[in-house]
């Protein structure tokens, strides 16, 4: 329905409005997909318009529709990525794209009831960021910083995070921690993700942080 162009943006509109905060999470998975399959249609209005408008409210104090947000905010930028069209470089889509990991850590948006729900779609943006490099270049710092985040939530109890996490990290490393030539990873990178895991490994006696 949303091919007919009389019918698109208010279907855009009430996804990113309305679904995305629905009280129901798989409603709300299903309209952030639903989303980043609508990109390629208008690219430039998901670039205008969608993106900072959920870049405005993925801190939103409803913890439904700040997991809404933020799955949305993955997809729409993984369609954005699939398509080649650059988001603007200064505030507020490039640069605050990469801080919204860091927003949430520092305004402890994880806590409460839905927090892991949160933290389960922080994992699935970071994914989606790590494979957009190409439109959303990351600093080294940002590299690091999210890694760090991602080291949390590999042993978090919760199965539903530590399973965002992996595919998560997977894409981190693949495309902003590439491996020195053919001949593996570097040292500095296997001391701080294989050495480490390792060393998780041996000595921990929590079995969440283990699995």
């Amino acid at each position: 329905v949303a091919a007919f162009g009389a019918y698109r943006r208010p279907i855009v509109d009430h996804l990113r409005l309305v679904r995305l905060g629905h009280w129901d999470g798989e409603v709300r998975g299903l309209a952030a997909s639903s989303l980043g399959g609508l990109v390629a249609l208008e690219p430039a209005y998901f670039r205008d318009v969608v993106l900072p408008d959920l870049l405005a409210r993925y801190t939103s104090d409803d913890v439904g529709e700040r997991h809404g947000v933020l799955l949305g905010l993955a997809e729409v930028l993984r369609g954005l990525a699939s398509l080649d069209v650059p988001v603007p470089p200064g505030p507020p889509s490039a640069s605050a794209l990469r801080e919204v990991v860091p927003a949430l850590e520092a305004q402890r948006l994880y806590r409460g009831r839905g927090g892991e729900a949160v933290r389960a779609a922080a994992c699935r943006f970071v994914e989606c960021a790590s494979r957009s490099h190409a439109i959303l270049p990351l600093p080294v710092a940002s590299q690091v910083r999210l890694l760090d985040a991602l080291d949390g939530m590999l042993v978090h109890p919760n199965d539903t995070v530590r399973g965002a996490a992996v595919p998560a990290l997977g894409a981190l490393l693949a495309h902003h921690f590439p491996s020195a030539g053919t001949g593996g990873p570097s040292a500095r990178l296997r001391a701080r993700v294989v050495d480490r895991y390792l060393d998780v490994l041996a000595t921990t006696d929590n079995p969440a942080a283990a699995r």
